[in-house]
Formats: structure tokens, sequence, C-alpha cells
């Protein structure tokens, strides 16, 4: 199943979940307030069309140029960059992992796309012939095909994303797409956000983050806070409650997902995650 919308940004805030194998947005206002760093348990790929915006994924802030890529896989922490009322168009496709995982091409998964820019850091490809490209293309074909009804629509609509992840996967793996360097990256924070996010449950000590990147405590939380938009202990717990959610998801009981991700005490662990995703801790219906 999938879905398209052409929204005004107050509607796009209101719509931060998905239930079907993907949605495609189409954006051209402006936002009206700063948006605040978050995640999603979807991947998400964003065409950046045209005004003036910044984004910043797990540390990493990137200028972008009109017809820019920027791939933020599930759970990455993540907001743009924008001034509000700047003019900022753009397309933005929510993508399920599951139905990433499950499509196969020539011996790979077409989820490797966003598993890989997680891995090496490098969430902004830029084309230089993107506006002229097949892949571009395929992305307006895909946009007009998901805002039209007719026979085999839902059909049609799956085998064009397919084309254009094919695509985009190509350019890719090809070096035809480039990974766009990332704006003075701080490498003692990326260097901490590896490292929680390798093992959100090990017994990490403020003290002993600070001795791995050579830094006074005092410095390292504040430099960051600065960098990424929250404390270095709500990261830690964030990346934990997301770890509890997928062994929850995984048939994992409440109790021993509640120490295998790191926490000590059951109470703050059931409270912190009902405060985090709204319920308390349960398998969700995938």
């Amino acid at each position: 199943m999938s879905s398209f919308c052409h929204l005004s940004e107050e509607e796009y805030e209101k719509r931060g979940y998905l239930s079907e194998e993907f949605r495609l947005f189409h954006l051209t206002q402006p936002v009206r307030a700063p948006i605040a760093y978050h995640y999603h348990d979807f991947d998400k790929a964003v065409v950046f069309l045209g005004g003036a915006s910044g984004y910043s994924i797990e540390g990493t802030s990137y200028t972008l140029e009109p017809y820019d890529i920027v791939l933020v896989p599930h759970y990455s922490i993540h907001r743009p960059e924008i001034e509000p009322g700047a003019p900022y168009s753009r397309l933005i496709l929510y993508l399920s992992p599951e139905f990433l995982a499950s499509e196969e091409g020539g011996g790979g998964k077409l989820s490797r796309l966003f598993s890989s820019a997680g891995e090496t850091s490098s969430y902004v490809l830029r084309l230089p012939s993107m506006k002229n490209s097949l892949l571009f293309e395929s992305l307006l074909r895909l946009e007009k095909a998901c805002s039209e009804q007719g026979f085999c629509d839902v059909l049609l609509r799956r085998l064009l994303l397919m084309e254009f992840l094919i695509y985009l996967s190509r350019a890719a793996l090809s070096g035809e797409a480039v990974p766009l360097t990332a704006a003075c990256p701080n490498a003692a924070v990326l260097s901490l956000m590896r490292l929680i996010c390798e093992n959100p449950a090990a017994d990490f000590s403020i003290d002993a983050l600070a001795s791995r990147v050579f830094l006074s405590r005092s410095h390292m939380m504040r430099l960051f806070k600065r960098e990424t938009g929250c404390t270095l202990m709500e990261y830690i717990n964030e990346k934990r409650l997301l770890m509890a959610r997928a062994l929850l998801d995984s048939g994992l009981s409440v109790t021993e997902t509640c120490y295998r991700c790191g926490f000590k005490n059951y109470s703050a662990f059931l409270r912190a995650y009902k405060k985090s995703f709204g319920s308390p801790p349960g398998r969700r219906k995938l």
C-alpha cells in the first residue's frame, strides 16, 4: 500500500508515522518554527528542490543545494536546519524498513542504501546531473502515479518506487552520486555517537567516555549538547529505548528487554518507555 500527500507544513508535522509500505510528500511551504531534533521508526529520503536549508543527522551537518538527496535511516536523530519563513521546497519519501529489507535484486537488498549511509556517516548524496537524470525522471513519474487513480494503480506505484530506489542505489554504488562532505563534523562527538550506537546497553560513565575522546567531562558534555541538541545521557537513553523497542518487537519479554538494554531500574524503564513512545512497553503489531 502507498499514499501521496500535498500538504502544508502544519499538516505534515501531524503525520510522522507510517502504516503503509511507503508515503510520498511534496512540501513547498516554509516552516513556521524551528524543527526540533527527532527520529522515525521508518527510513526517509528527502530530495531538496529549492530554498535555503541545511540538514543535521547524528552529529553531522550539511549545507544543501537543489536536488541533493538526504538519506535518513530509521532511528537516526535528525532535523532540517532552516530559518522559519525561509523558502524550503522538497519531496519526502517515507519507506518501511521491512519493505526495503524484503526486496532483493542482484544479490543485494535495497535497505543497504540506508544502512550504508548510517555506517559511513554519509547521509547526503549529490548527483551533478540530477535534474536531467533517469533517477529524477523516475521520481517525477512516481509522484504523478501517486496522485492518480486507475487500473492497477497500487501496483504501478510500487513498481515506480522500485525503479526509483534501484536507480538511486545504482548511482550510489557507481559513484555517480557523490557523498557530500559534512560541514565541520566534530570528531569527538562522532566518536561518542558511534561508540554508543555500537552498544547502547554498555555501562557508560561520563568519566570513561570523556577519557575515550581526551576531553574534560564538562567540555565533552557542553560540546555534545551543542552539536546534537540533546545531552549525552539523553542520547544514551534514547538509543537504549530504541534498542528496547526492537527487542520487544522480536518477542523478548519486557523484563529481559529492560536489563538487556542497560537499564538498572525496571520502574524507571517503564516510565521512560511510555514517555518516549506514548504507550507501555510491549510488542507492536507490525
